[in-house]
């Protein structure tokens, strides 16, 4: 990189810094607009999300006072039927039961809405005549003759009565499978005392026809005593139309519409129509939970769906129903989700731009520095063809450089012409100079030639006092050599004499280890012989028995063959016997010729044992004398050996004499020499100046100054 131009270098320092600057003030942008458009998103998505539950809630406000006002409409009729029934009872002349079935009749009839109307008594608590109604009356239990009128609508709008024929069930108080009391619609408002609004259930209307409905039932107070109910059904599907109207509204019936119940339980839902009259808890078990929790006018979101809630109040039995309405979050926020779409891809747009913009920022930056960078180049190779020039001119120092661009370029001209001055002004005294020291190094030489030729006269006499003391000194040490080497082969023979007498007296205690080993031997090889006796003494003893064994086996064989068939197995047994002793007898045998054999060779080996032992003890006598002789040659070396020595000492003592002799005269020698060679590396350097003058001459006279 040091090497590459100085255009090269702003080019590329130039180029980084555009790009850095463009890429850092492009990414900010970036970042920024990021953002902004995040905010934006964010505030937008927000507002939308406010606009839609607002109108979510007031839709669902708007229906929910619908079907608040649909059943508060609903509950005028059994209000007013209990009314009517409550001052006819207590009037002097109570309405006859057939009026009241047809009072019922006919409010079913001008309330199409309903699907029955029931008028129903406790014993004797209507007109306190039920003995006279026990048979015959459609209005009256048989064999009751309680007041009990139910009028129903089936499925193609007709009207007809229903006989009740237990007026027992609506007592019931078994619970179901919705925790309800079977005989709730009735119940209730007896021991509330207070109108009840059910909650939704399946009911048999008639032989097979059953309804999903839910109740509107009102107690007949008269005279401070309860004497019945009275009420109205409404079948759910007349409420599940209103909340398929309702959820068709909304988001091209999008949107999820449902009734609950006080319990939880569905009266009506627009994606759910086969679940109706059951518990939110089983529809939906994963929003159950949050669902229900919903109080009031109440929101909900979650990361699919959003949802809000309104009571359907029923002032009338003072209960309260929630509807509830969810629309999918993809669905709600379709518009919002465009719109940031959108924003995204002018988002991509801007940095597209700003990336762009940037791009041509550099390229016109780049284009700037090129002709910066040429007004600054332009002047440096003018500035280098002028040194070229000098250089090609053979040093010609009056040329001058003459720059008029750039005050930094100008003054480094300037700087290099003075300096060109003086250069001019140095290279004059130096030729001065040069004339000066050539003289003197002709002198020097001359000087140095004559100290060498004498010295050299010199160094040739010291070196034959030197030859003389060398052959002196070489003799004596020769004779101190010799000595020194009689004196330590006298102790190597001593060493060795040494070791001699310690492998000597090393061997006399092997030998004598070696008799006592074989003295033992002996010993153990005798008792081995002794052991072989008791084992022939014990194979006489087996012998024997093979013998009596084999005699009762024959006696057997005979005993057997006297026996017949009957003893023809002891027989093969006796056979077997008999073999095993004759095998017993040959094993017997041979080891009794092993045995024997082993004790042959145990007496020769005793024989030859014994023999050892005494060579052993002959060789140990022997060890010992040789011993004792080889002790005294060891005295005597030891004599020769200091004798040597001292010889040794005297002839080194001589030698060391010589040496100090010798190494003065050496010294003498070796500096004479030193100075010869001093003279003559003067000499040289007197002849290398010399010529280093004469070269110094012709450079200096090649300048022009």
């Amino acid at each position: 990189m040091k090497e590459k131009s100085l255009a090269f270098k702003l080019f590329l320092t130039t180029g980084l810094l555009l790009l850095i600057s463009i890429g850092v003030l492009t990414l900010v942008v970036a970042g920024f607009l990021d953002t902004a458009a995040n905010k934006v998103r964010s505030e937008s998505t927000r507002q939308v999300e406010e606009e839609l539950m607002r109108r979510l809630e007031a839709q669902a406000g708007q229906s929910g006072e619908q079907m608040a006002a649909f059943i508060n409409e609903a509950y005028r009729v059994p209000l007013s039927l209990a009314g009517l029934l409550k001052g006819s009872i207590e009037s002097a002349e109570p309405l006859a039961r057939q009026q009241v079935a047809d009072m019922d009749r006919a409010i079913l009839a001008a309330n199409p809405g309903m699907s029955s109307v029931y008028s129903q008594f406790e014993a004797n608590a209507y007109d306190g005549q039920d003995a006279n109604f026990k048979s015959g009356f459609e209005h009256s239990v048989a064999g009751v003759g309680t007041l009990e009128v139910y009028f129903t609508r089936d499925q193609q709008g007709n009207i007809s009565q229903q006989a009740v024929e237990d007026a027992d069930e609506k007592h019931v108080a078994t619970v179901g499978a919705n925790g309800l009391r079977e005989a709730e619609w009735y119940l209730c408002a007896m021991d509330n005392k207070k109108p009840c609004l059910m909650e939704p259930y399946l009911y048999e209307i008639s032989p097979g026809y059953s309804e999903l409905m839910t109740s509107l039932t009102v107690p007949v107070l008269a005279q401070g005593r309860f004497r019945g109910v009275v009420g109205v059904d409404v079948n759910l599907p007349v409420f599940q139309k209103k909340v398929k109207a309702l959820s068709a509204s909304l988001y091209d019936g999008q949107a999820k519409v449902m009734l609950l119940s006080k319990l939880g339980l569905l009266v009506g839902a627009s994606h759910h129509e086969d679940k109706l009259a059951q518990s939110l808890k089983t529809v939906m078990p994963d929003m159950a939970a949050q669902i229900l929790g919903m109080q009031g006018q109440d929101r909900l979101e979650t990361d699919q769906s959003l949802f809000v809630s309104y009571p359907v109040t029923i002032p009338a039995s003072g209960q309260t129903w929630k509807l509830v309405i969810e629309v999918p979050k993809a669905l709600a926020l379709a518009d919002v989700n465009a719109m940031n779409k959108s924003i995204d891809q002018d988002f991509q747009q801007l940095v597209l731009s700003q990336m762009g913009i940037g791009v041509l920022v550099v390229a016109v930056g780049l284009v700037v520095m090129v002709f910066l960078v040429r007004t600054i180049t332009r002047p440096l190779n003018l500035f280098n063809s002028r040194m070229d020039n000098l250089n090609s001119a053979e040093g010609d120092l009056t040329r001058e450089v003459d720059i008029d661009t750039h005050q930094e370029l100008i003054s480094l001209a300037g700087g290099f012409n003075r300096f060109l001055g003086k250069l001019r002004g140095m290279i004059v005294h130096l030729k001065g100079i040069s004339l000066e020291v050539g003289s003197q190094a002709e002198g020097s030489a001359r000087i140095a030639t004559e100290t060498r030729q004498l010295v050299a006269r010199q160094h040739a006499e010291i070196e034959s006092v030197v030859t003389a003391m060398n052959e002196m000194s070489a003799a004596a040490t020769e004779v101190a050599q010799f000595a020194a080497q009689a004196a330590s082969e006298a102790n190597q023979a001593n060493d060795a004499v040494q070791g001699s007498r310690r492998t000597l007296e090393t061997a006399v205690q092997d030998v004598q280890g070696l008799a006592d080993d074989m003295s033992t031997a002996a010993t153990a090889v005798n008792q081995v012989a002794a052991r072989s006796s008791d084992i022939n003494a014990i194979l006489d003893v087996i012998r024997n028995i093979a013998e009596q064994t084999n005699l009762l086996a024959l006696n057997a064989a005979i005993e057997a063959a006297r026996a017949g068939d009957q003893g023809r197995g002891f027989a093969v047994v006796a056979d077997e016997v008999r073999a095993l002793a004759a095998k017993t007898r040959t094993s017997t045998d041979e080891i009794a010729g092993v045995i024997n054999s082993l004790n042959k060779e145990v007496t020769a080996t005793v024989s030859v044992i014994d023999q050892g032992v005494e060579r052993a003890s002959s060789t140990v006598e022997q060890t010992h004398s040789a011993f004792n002789d080889l002790t005294e040659v060891v005295r005597l070396i030891d004599t020769i050996n200091d004798h040597v020595t001292q010889m040794a000492t005297a002839a080194e003592e001589q030698s060391s004499v010589s040496d100090e002799i010798n190494r003065n005269i050496t010294g003498i020698g070796e500096a004479a020499s030193e100075l010869a060679t001093l003279a003559q590396r003067a000499e040289h350097s007197g002849q290398q100046l010399h010529s280093l003058v004469r070269d110094l001459d012709g450079e200096l006279g090649k300048l022009k100054t």
